[in-house]
């Protein structure tokens, strides 16, 4: 089932499209057909509407900015305030994996502060949190499976060794999307340009749903969104609010 918040970005999304189709519409369309509609002019004019709709509502991407500029206070100017604390654990989570990286634990807040600790010592055994102990033994040895699928784990171990590494590569084993694009953005320093590109990809996307024609997501450059583009089945909505 899709959230509120999911509901509330497909319709902005969708609402934004269609004021920008009827503003740009060539004239005489309605005439002759679509084959007039000039769609790179409508996707340069809906991609910087697309790309504030983005940081509005995906509190990575927003999360993304704000660490490229040290400034966490950007997370609130997101459109809810569960967005804002989203983007702002992002944030936090960057600067503790940091802080474990650097070996600088009295930066750490108090309740991660052990693991820390412990990281440097080896000695994991002494946390009583089961999910900080194998988080505390995955990093110690830089073992995903040492998580034992406990999902927690998992997602912090993989942006920890792809910060630790400056390996963005690394950022290719984390599931979803938009974790593994704040992953790519930070590691690569390009998160403005990333959200860009990807408001261009969600851009073509959603003209490529409303007008029928998937020859347009072949100009589609994020694959994930590529495929999603490409499935006949899925309306823009539904492609939109999977990721």
């Amino acid at each position: 089932m899709w959230s509120k918040k999911d509901i509330a970005v497909g319709i902005i999304v969708l609402l934004i499209l269609l004021v920008v189709i009827f503003v740009i519409l060539p004239k005489g369309t309605e005439k002759t057909g679509y084959e007039l509609i000039d769609y790179e002019a409508i996707v340069k004019t809906q991609s910087p509407y697309m790309k504030d709709v983005l940081l509005d509502h995906v509190s990575q991407l927003k999360a993304c900015v704000a660490i490229s500029n040290n400034n966490i206070t950007m997370c609130e100017l997101m459109n809810s305030t569960e967005n804002i604390n989203d983007c702002k654990a992002h944030y936090n989570n960057y600067v503790i994996y940091n802080n474990f990286i650097e070996g600088r634990c009295s930066a750490v807040p108090q309740e991660y502060r052990s693991i820390c600790e412990n990281i440097l010592s080896g000695n994991c055994d002494i946390i009583d949190n089961v999910t900080f102990r194998k988080v505390c033994v995955a990093f110690s040895n830089e073992d995903i499976t040492l998580c034992e699928e406990d999902e927690i784990c998992e997602r912090s171990i993989t942006l920890y060794l792809a910060l630790k590494n400056k390996n963005s590569n690394e950022c290719d084993k984390i599931e979803k999307f938009y974790n593994k694009e704040l992953c790519k953005g930070l590691l690569l320093n390009d998160c403005q340009e990333r959200i860009d590109l990807i408001a261009r990809d969600w851009s073509y996307l959603s003209i490529a749903k409303q007008f029928d024609d998937l020859s347009l997501c072949n100009k589609i450059t994020n694959n994930e969104i590529k495929t999603l583009c490409l499935n006949k089945d899925l309306t823009s909505y539904e492609a939109m609010t999977s990721l």
